[in-house]
């Protein structure tokens, strides 16, 4: 995209998203995926961060439940923290620091 001829509603796009790689919310998973949207596929993007994050809040829920009976099914909460993590882009990345962190605490 030539920065020259962007309307201001590209421009804001732009500037919004270098922002979020500058703070670490996104990173260069996010810009390998944008390069595979094109036109025979103009909702790529979309349904990648979809699915995502059905997956995500469908994992969180699970976790819930493992951690909420009264003897605490371990295995069973790693082993989402685990696929969350994976799922999740670059460690770097706070959301992928959030879980390191729960699941060094559970062990």
């Amino acid at each position: 995209m030539d920065v020259n001829v962007m309307v201001p509603q590209q421009r804001q796009h732009v500037d919004y998203t270098a922002s979020l790689i500058m703070r670490g919310f996104l990173d260069e998973q996010f810009n390998l995926l944008q390069q595979l949207q094109d036109e025979s596929n103009p909702d790529f993007m979309v349904e990648v961060l979809t699915l995502f994050f059905e997956d995500a809040d469908r994992l969180l829920n699970d976790m819930t439940i493992a951690s909420s009976h009264e003897s605490i099914a371990f295995k069973t909460l790693d082993a989402h923290v685990h696929h969350l993590k994976r799922a999740a882009p670059a460690e770097k990345n706070q959301r992928s620091n959030i879980l390191l962190h729960i699941g060094r605490i559970m062990k």
